[in-house]
């Protein structure tokens, strides 16, 4: 643009003009201007792309956060699964009860508690069986879709008498409450299965 325009103008004098001094200064400056522009421009294309470095942190990072949804979503399967089994118990800590109140002992098993003798006759998609011991209630989980983290493991609920003279369930890990256990009755077991599985009430 700057060319086109000189080339317009002659010199009719031998002597360079002040506005031609002025022209050619002004040229001089666009031409810098262009060229500090056009590398800026480059500088900006660069700064645009990802370094290997940086896309392999973004890949981790995905594969972290892959795996902890994996592990929770884990988590709350087999939870799922223990409430089926706890849900049994509840089932049996009515005829423990009953028989505790009829006769003053907690009941040995399940024919003393009202029950039908197998302990498999109590089972789910996810639980094996439930026993009665010394009015103990154990649950086995395996059934048929059980997950193989508590496949085969056990979780215990066991009554206890209080001063008041009223019966609570101690599940779990859950620490023993206050009272004493029902005459005849068995110690409580700690269960086999990894605590995350259980609820609040059985930790």
């Amino acid at each position: 643009m700057c060319a086109a325009s000189h080339s317009t103008s002659g010199i009719t004098t031998g002597r360079v003009g002040r506005s031609e001094v002025n022209y050619a200064q002004q040229c001089e400056r666009y031409y810098r201007v262009s060229q500090k522009t056009i590398g800026q421009q480059g500088m900006g294309r660069q700064v645009r792309g990802f370094t290997l470095i940086e896309l392999m942190i973004v890949v981790a990072i995905i594969g972290i956060l892959a795996s902890i949804a994996i592990s929770a979503y884990q988590t709350y399967t087999v939870r799922a699964q223990v409430t089926e089994g706890l849900n049994f118990a509840a089932g049996a800590k009515v005829p423990v009860v009953d028989a505790y109140n009829n006769s003053g002992l907690a009941p040995a098993d399940r024919p003393s508690a009202g029950m039908t003798t197998p302990p498999t006759d109590t089972r789910g998609t996810y639980t094996s069986q439930v026993n009665i011991v010394g009015g103990r209630i154990d649950v086995t989980f395996g059934g048929t879709r059980a997950h193989a983290a508590i496949f085969g493991g056990t979780l215990s609920l066991t009554p206890y008498i209080t001063p008041g003279n009223t019966i609570i369930w101690r599940c779990g890990y859950d620490a023993a409450p206050t009272g004493v256990l029902l005459q005849g009755g068995a110690a409580h077991m700690d269960p086999t299965i990894d605590a995350r599985y259980l609820p609040t009430t059985c930790r």
